[in-house]
């Protein structure tokens, strides 16, 4: 979501549509600081906002609450830069919506009583592991997607449960996210079960601190086993019908006849050989014209068009081209 903001107002100039789209209204135009929930927030976001345009704030991405149009709170983190438009000093923000992750935290700051009703009932696997990439928590989901006990889960390595050709990347993942506390986009990878069978999970995870300040990754994951065969099915399928096709053309082009194929509206798709050499028209030069300007139909007695049977056949109509109907070259040469 990105806006920027006039120096004196902090009224956005430009709204681009995940404005819209986070806080349920067109932000431009409007102050910001006054969708603003807390009055700590409004007053941080006000002061923050003027030290940028003195160039005194750090550009260090903040968190602040916001109320939506239709009533709902949400987290957002902002950032911003200054920048030059038009000649005039202005500020381009950026806010993401953290909602779900602060959710998450808060769960996880809570009680363990409540971390466990919140996580055994989601409807996704839940997870931590520390540092050294070992399960700290995980949920009762987690036990039946693997087939592995909760109390056998909690003993074993991440990487564990990672076919060997993602174990590297899986690793690397973990590094990565130890990094940083930011988001980072979510991979896929084949997970071995107990019983030996293979599933492709979807996993996600963001870097926390357990209650004694030691990091910890809290993650998720979903299984897309089903969604994976498909998209790969879909991809043969759309591989074989561009083997046929190819098959096609080429069998068209090869044919002795004079070939023209058009689509549905009656423009030019494919002309073979013989077709070019009669017509006068190359395959590149005719590609998307209308039929009656490639393939021009006179009457020979007047040399007005006559109907074109191409186009008539395109709108189910069978007509018989007139006898004395001329096909004229693209030199105006009849054939």
């Amino acid at each position: 979501m990105l806006s920027t903001s006039r120096v004196k107002t902090c009224t956005p100039i430009i709204s681009w549509p995940p404005c819209v789209s986070t806080t349920g209204r067109n932000c431009r135009g409007c102050r910001f600081s006054r969708w603003r929930t807390r009055t700590e927030d409004r007053d941080l976001t006000i002061r923050r906002t003027r030290a940028r345009f003195d160039k005194e704030a750090p550009s260090t991405p903040y968190d602040v609450k916001i109320v939506t149009k239709n009533g709902n709170v949400k987290w957002v983190e902002l950032c911003a830069q200054n920048l030059e438009l038009h000649g005039k000093s202005v500020i381009l923000g950026t806010a993401v919506d953290i909602t779900a992750r602060k959710k998450s935290e808060a769960a996880l700051n809570c009680s363990e009583e409540r971390f466990r009703a919140f996580t055994e009932n989601s409807p996704v696997m839940i997870y931590t592991y520390d540092s050294r990439g070992y399960f700290t928590y995980a949920n009762k989901l987690c036990e039946k997607a693997t087939g592995y006990a909760r109390e056998n889960l909690l003993k074993m390595h991440f990487s564990a449960l990672l076919d060997d050709a993602d174990k590297e990347i899986g690793r690397q993942q973990a590094v990565a996210r130890f990094a940083t506390s930011e988001q980072i986009p979510s991979w896929d990878c084949l997970i071995c079960r107990k019983d030996g069978t293979r599933r492709r999970w979807e996993l996600s995870g963001i870097r926390l601190e357990d209650d004694h300040g030691e990091p910890m990754i809290l993650g998720n994951a979903i299984d897309i086993t089903d969604r994976f065969a498909a998209e790969q099915a879909l991809k043969k399928t759309k591989l074989s019908l561009r083997d046929e096709q190819e098959q096609l053309l080429t069998t068209l082009r090869s044919i002795g006849d004079a070939v023209v194929t058009t689509d549905l509206e009656g423009r030019v798709v494919l002309l073979n050989r013989v077709a070019e050499k009669l017509t006068g028209w190359s395959q590149n030069e005719a590609r998307g014209r209308r039929i009656g300007e490639v393939l021009e139909l006179v009457r020979g007695h007047s040399a007005e068009n006559a109907a074109h049977p191409l186009a008539q056949a395109i709108q189910g109509v069978v007509l018989e081209p007139e006898e004395d109907t001329i096909l004229r070259s693209r030199r105006g040469q009849p054939l």
